[in-house]
């Protein structure tokens, strides 16, 4: 295993190769890199044509975009890892893509790329990772297949795949949860909404009290039902007579309900007064 081959190296002897297919993306690109101090930069259109040039003269970084025409920058670094392309095998190697989803990233990573970064970048961003590379102190290691990957990506990457798996099922989980939440509380609204039942516990209804002393009693309404349904209707002569009576008795009922009125207090003879002018005068009257 070996480090890469601009690993702890200053920024000032760094030859950089750079791969885009945009003339405008290289222009920035060459600003953005101008604040490194570079050694030299170099800027190719196309993968061919830095892989033939590389041969001859290899850099300390390549920065390249993952869509390229012809060779993609995928097939680029997966050529420059085989074991046969050393010294390139060592090179760093910087994507900058607007094509940045999860999957490609994680390809990018398992063979052997050091960074990826997503279009549009900064310059503050792309002179930061830059400077990050120089540090990183990850060696490189053989595979089976005889290409170099970068030690301990595919165990951090195993793991964050862990997580984000488990993350994941929490949130399902937590959906879950609170959709059974909402429809429980949803069946006690509706619960709670209808009318209650009626339980032993109501009062019982009120009853007829009993007539007072000296009323006439009510007849009871299983009497009324009893009468025959071929009896003949009273006649107004039959009628008058019987609510007459009855009148009477409601009357008479109301009055024995009455307080009785209380007895008049005894009144106390006055006194006779008697004046002697009257005995007087009744003398001269009669002359005696």
């Amino acid at each position: 295993m070996s480090h890469h081959s601009c690993y702890a190296l200053p920024s000032s002897l760094l030859d950089i190769v750079v791969v885009d297919a945009s003339k405008p993306m290289q222009m920035m690109m060459r600003s953005m890199l101008s604040g490194l101090k570079a050694r030299r930069i170099r800027f190719f259109d196309f993968a061919e044509d830095a892989l033939e040039a590389m041969l001859i003269e290899p850099p300390n970084l390549i920065i390249t975009d993952w869509k390229l025409a012809g060779i993609s920058g995928y097939q680029l670094l997966r050529t420059i890892r085989f074991r046969h392309m050393a010294p390139l095998s060592f090179v760093p190697v910087l994507f900058v893509s607007s094509d940045a989803t999860r999957r490609v990233v994680e390809r990018a990573l398992l063979a052997g790329a050091q960074q990826f970064l997503v279009k549009p970048v900064s310059p503050a961003v792309l002179t930061d990772r830059v400077h990050r590379i120089l540090r990183d102190s990850r060696q490189y290691q053989l595979t089976e297949n005889g290409h170099y990957v970068i030690t301990g990506v595919a165990e951090a990457l195993d793991a964050q795949r862990v997580r984000a798996e488990t993350l994941e099922n929490a949130r399902l989980f937590h959906d879950r949860s609170f959709r059974r939440i909402v429809s429980a509380q949803a069946t006690v609204d509706r619960i709670l909404q209808r009318p209650l039942p009626a339980t032993g516990d109501e009062p019982a209804p009120a009853t007829a009290s009993p007539p007072p002393h000296g009323a006439p009693a009510a007849s009871p309404p299983a009497a009324v039902e009893a009468v025959s349904a071929d009896r003949k209707p009273a006649t107004k002569k039959e009628t008058k007579p019987a609510a007459k009576k009855e009148a009477q008795g409601q009357a008479a009922g109301t009055a024995a309900r009455l307080p009785k009125p209380l007895p008049k207090p005894a009144l106390r003879p006055a006194r006779r007064r008697t004046h002697r002018t009257s005995s007087a005068f009744a003398a001269v009257r009669t002359g005696y």
